[in-house]
């Protein structure tokens, strides 16, 4: 009987560890826009930045997904996703439910630099991998977002000088979600 416990205890005692190996991947974080300071904000089905607030609960978003990406979701309505207009069909990002599973919600975090023990969350670039356009503050009236073509990258971020400011981010992380 004890040797049946101790089996029983050591299987859960591994899947426990191969369930929090996962556990990191769902990160808890703000996106800051580089140069203008503001942070990407998802509210009602809408897309927008703001100045930075971190005890502003619509400023927080979570990856449920591959290690850097899968779907990026608001931490306070986690049934919604941030996606990309389909090629074509306008032109701002927007929130839709995350039951739709369409290609457009799917993102790939694109870390800085290359060497890494620990790839750098300080400048990343966040494309949509349907469209392979990168998110962008669309610079107009309202602080909207849209996605733009993506600088040349081979999953990590090439930056040369014809690179604009305006692809990269810095993933604030608030707190692995455990």
């Amino acid at each position: 009987m004890t040797n049946k416990f101790s089996a029983v205890s050591l299987l859960i005692l591994v899947l426990a560890s191969s369930v929090q190996n996962e556990v990191p991947y769902r990160r808890h974080f703000l996106l800051k826009h580089l140069s203008s300071g503001k942070c990407l904000v998802g509210h009602r089905g809408d897309t927008f930045m703001d100045f930075c607030d971190p005890s502003d609960k619509i400023q927080e978003w979570i990856t449920l997904g591959p290690q850097w990406g899968g779907s990026i979701r608001p931490f306070i309505t986690p049934e919604m996703c941030l996606a990309s207009p389909p090629e074509g069909k306008g032109f701002y990002t927007h929130l839709q439910n995350c039951s739709l599973q369409c290609a457009s919600i799917r993102w790939t975090i694109t870390l800085d630099p290359r060497p890494s023990p620990r790839p750098s969350l300080g400048k990343v670039m966040v494309w949509n991998n349907d469209v392979e356009r990168c998110l962008q503050p669309s610079g107009g009236a309202g602080d909207k977002v849209k996605t733009g073509p993506c600088p040349k990258h081979d999953g990590w971020i090439k930056i040369d000088r014809a690179t604009s400011d305006s692809f990269f981010w810095e993933m604030a992380l608030i707190k692995a979600i455990h």
